[in-house]
């Protein structure tokens, strides 16, 4: 018969792991290294998209490649909005594309796309990226928001040939930079590492890229950043993914990194309200694994007659201070790591007031340009290491 002590313990590491998979539940959350045909039932893909030679190829790297158009989404959809309303969501996607130029120029482009339509709509080669077409072009119902990596001039308004451009349901950006500015060339072959944000409380999109072999950056990093609200043009439940096209240009469109989180975030009252109802939600979240805890803790003073009983402060302190870094940071502890905490075998870690939407070591070599087209400064230095996180 375990004793009280192992019941409540026992009850706590229960309630942790179902709160853990609740708050799980209520994001999207993916990372894939490599891409292998094992994982092909995790995407949906077009007739011309595949998985082959470790990436996502977006449009056909075999056979006759010109003329096509291709789109790869993640098998689930992320909503928007919770269901009542109350907060918009966020989201961070890492990933590492690689175009390569089949005919001299290549084209056309590639794009990450968030939609509520996965079809690919026909004729959507060439100049349309897979995105729209001549009939759906800025057309309101199309309800997709596209970052384009673009690698032909198609319009008068296009800075460039080696451009990325953020497009609202047709393929004319509403703002876009070039490449070339900090000596980037997205179409020769190289890796081509790219982080996104999308915020729901400042209602912005942040994109940094910069050439990468394996973990190491290669030269200038762009920066790039503008003002959207994603809930203008899309709906509930949204599907996440990449489209790319070739003409009678062509090249290969793939994606051989992918790493992707929404989260849920109060996107309405001042900044002090917003704290203390995050202070509400935090305390909410402390107390649920330890209500069941508490009434079984009750029950056996009942059944101990008179026998002393001591709850051990320290096992409630290890469990607040896991519930309030799940709370806090973003990835959430493994079930793995939350076990071994409960049961002695880690330290509890150590949960941060606060951290930055985005981490950007810059060193001292800096470029800046300014382009009077979209009213911006972009920015682009060496960083001191690989990595750029997102909150």
């Amino acid at each position: 018969m375990p004793s009280s002590g192992q019941l409540l313990r026992c009850l706590s590491i229960v309630a942790l792991a179902v709160l853990y998979v609740v708050t799980k539940a209520q994001s999207l959350e993916f990372y894939y290294p490599y891409f292998s045909v094992h994982n092909s039932t995790d995407f949906v893909f077009s007739n011309s998209s595949s998985i082959g030679d470790g990436a996502l190829q977006i449009t056909p790297n075999s056979g006759n490649p010109a003329y096509q158009s291709g789109r790869v989404f993640y098998k689930e959809t992320f909503k928007l909005r919770r269901s009542n309303g109350s907060s918009l969501t966020s989201i961070n996607t890492s990933f590492v594309f690689n175009i390569r130029s089949l005919s001299q120029p290549g084209g056309e482009g590639l794009a990450f796309i968030l939609t509520n339509n996965p079809g690919l709509p026909t004729n959507s080669s060439g100049q349309w990226l897979g995105v729209v077409n001549n009939r759906t072009d800025n057309m309101t119902s199309n309800r997709i928001v596209a970052v384009e990596f673009d690698t032909r001039k198609s319009y008068a308004n296009d800075v460039d040939d080696n451009h990325v451009g953020l497009d609202i349901n047709g393929i004319e950006s509403v703002a876009q930079v070039p490449f070339g500015a900090v000596g980037i060339n997205i179409s020769r072959g190289t890796d081509v590492g790219v982080s996104i944000s999308f915020d729901a409380v400042s209602k912005s999109f942040v994109l940094y890229a910069a050439m990468v072999n394996g973990t190491s950056v290669i030269g200038n990093t762009i920066f790039f950043t503008w003002v959207i609200d994603l809930s203008v043009y899309l709906s509930e439940d949204v599907w996440v993914g990449f489209a790319g096209s070739t003409s009678n240009f062509t090249q290969l469109n793939q994606i051989k990194l992918w790493s992707f989180s929404s989260l849920d975030t109060e996107d309405t009252g001042t900044p002090k309200k917003k704290k203390k109802k995050g202070l509400r939600s935090i305390w909410l979240l402390t107390m649920l694994p330890l209500l069941p805890a508490f009434a079984v803790f009750l029950y056996c003073k009942k059944k101990e007659k008179g026998r002393n009983f001591r709850y051990d402060r320290r096992v409630v302190r290890q469990d607040i201070e896991l519930i309030l870094e799940d709370c806090n940071k973003r990835p959430r502890p493994s079930m793995r790591m939350a076990l071994q905490v409960l049961g002695g075998g880690a330290l509890p870690p150590n949960p941060e007031a606060e951290r930055p939407a985005f981490v950007w070591p810059v060193m001292n070599t800096r470029h800046e340009v300014e382009l009077p087209l979209v009213g911006l400064l972009f920015v682009g230095g060496h960083l001191s290491q690989s990595s750029i996180s997102g909150r």
